[in-house]
Order: C-alpha cells, then structure tokens, then sequence
C-alpha cells in the first residue's frame, strides 16, 4: 500500500549550501512512516566559477550551460567523486554537489559517511528506507564550503499507508448524550430506541446484549445516513459501506439485511 496519506504538519527548512555542518530539520519520522522530501529546483554555487553551479539532485557536467539545465535528469549527473583524501567528500554514497539526507537519532559526524538518502528534487522514502526512524538531517555533498553560495528550499512531509483508526462510539437510548448529532458526527444509526453515533468510517461488531438498559428483543428496524448498510448478526449490529466492508477490513456475509430506513 503506498504511502499518501500526510502524518502532521509539514516542515519547510533553507539549506545554506556554505555552512558545511548537518542541518537539523526538527523533523522526527517514526518506525512505519515513509518521508517525502521536496526540493526547489534552483541552483547553488559550488565554487567560484561561472558554470559551478548545482541542482539538488547534483551537477551537470556534461550541460552546455550547468547553470541553467533545461531537462530535469537525476541520472545524467556527476557520478559518485570521494573528494582528496585529506578532505574527503561528505559521503561517496551519492553525486558530489548534490542535496543529502540521512535519518539519525543525533547529529552525523564524519566524512564518506553510509546509509545517506538522495531526494533530488522530490522523492517519497518508503517505510523500510526509514527503518527505525529518527531526526531528519539535510547537507550539502562537498568537500569544501567556504566558497559555495545560495541555498535551497526544502518541505519535508511525513506519509503513512495505515487505515484510520476505528471510530470512537458512544451509545444513548434516545433521551441522554447520544441522541442527536454531535461536531463532527457523519453518521447516525437509529436502532429503535437504541442509537448509534459516531464520527466517521464503519461501525463494527456492537454487540447490543451487552447493552443491557437498551436491549429489546423487538426492535425490527435501523436507520442508516449515508452509504452504509445495516446487518444483525445474532445481536451484534454491523453497519458496513456499500462493498459490504467492515472498519477492520474484513467483509460481512451470508446474513440476512435489516430494514433500513431513510
């Protein structure tokens, strides 16, 4: 399942190519989560020269112009460059001038460093590149800073595939906290004098013999807003969606439907 639905807020940092130190997004992902990082397309110095110039996902060489690339090609870059033994590149991992990434619990130190990410301009890092997880740190792959100049704009973004939590539900007999509707309340289920709140998504597997003060033997009928339908398994009331789907993923069959009302 891909990653597409956004964890909190997103971050937006300025990497200041000429610093030469791990920049501290104050971005944390977690264990599960998948990353998307999105960088400007605008280019940075790496030297002093005319055409040193760098895009996120690294250096153009081989451009007529590398200061101005018309076509966005991370694999037409500068290979892989260590940099003089004596000052070594940030990591051999990924181009040389290129926007880094890495995910660690404190600040990287060191130089040729490991298990650095590469986003060019935008990449979404799934769950299994993020592993553990940890602070989201940003950097410029060189080797010496202090005649580097510009910067880039990087927003960071947490992802996560996991299904929404189930819904919270709150039963009433009519007359206290749960009749009516309520902030936020998308549904409503009337079993009779019975009803149903909740915000969202399916309501699955409520027992209603274990709601002895509300329990009646006679109740014949549900009332359902919005696409869902209505089943009793024994005494268990099971409001799924169209596709027959219930909040866990699993699917109701073989019971019989009850009179839903509009």
């Amino acid at each position: 399942m891909a990653c597409d639905t956004p964890v909190g807020d997103p971050v937006t940092v300025t990497v200041d190519v000429s610093r030469g130190v791990w920049l501290d997004t104050g971005m944390t992902v977690l264990v599960g989560e998948c990353l998307q990082i999105t960088a400007s397309g605008t280019t940075v110095k790496f030297g002093v020269n005319a055409d040193q110039c760098a895009y996120p996902e690294g250096y153009y060489p081989g451009a007529g112009n590398p200061c101005a690339v018309v076509s966005y090609d991370p694999g037409a870059v500068e290979g892989t460059y260590g940099g003089d033994g004596s000052d070594p590149y940030v990591t051999l991992e990924q181009p040389p001038y290129a926007l880094i990434a890495k995910i660690a619990a404190s600040q990287p130190t060191g130089r040729h460093l490991s298990g650095t990410l590469r986003p060019n301009r935008a990449a979404v890092f799934p769950a299994a590149t993020v592993g553990a997880g940890g602070r989201v740190w940003l950097h410029f792959n060189d080797n010496i800073f202090g005649d580097n100049s510009g910067s880039w704009t990087v927003t960071l973004q947490r992802l996560t595939s996991a299904p929404a939590a189930p819904p919270v539900i709150t039963l009433g007999n009519g007359t206290g906290a749960g009749q009516g509707s309520k902030p936020g309340v998308q549904s409503q289920e009337i079993y009779q004098s019975l009803q149903v709140t909740y915000p969202g998504g399916y309501l699955a597997g409520v027992d209603l013999a274990s709601q002895p003060t509300l329990y009646h033997t006679d109740f014949t009928s549900v009332r359902v807003r919005g696409p869902y339908r209505a089943y009793l398994v024994g005494t268990t009331l099971h409001v799924v969606d169209d596709a027959g789907e219930l909040a866990n993923g699993t699917a109701v069959e073989g019971v019989d439907i009850l009179r839903i009302g509009t």
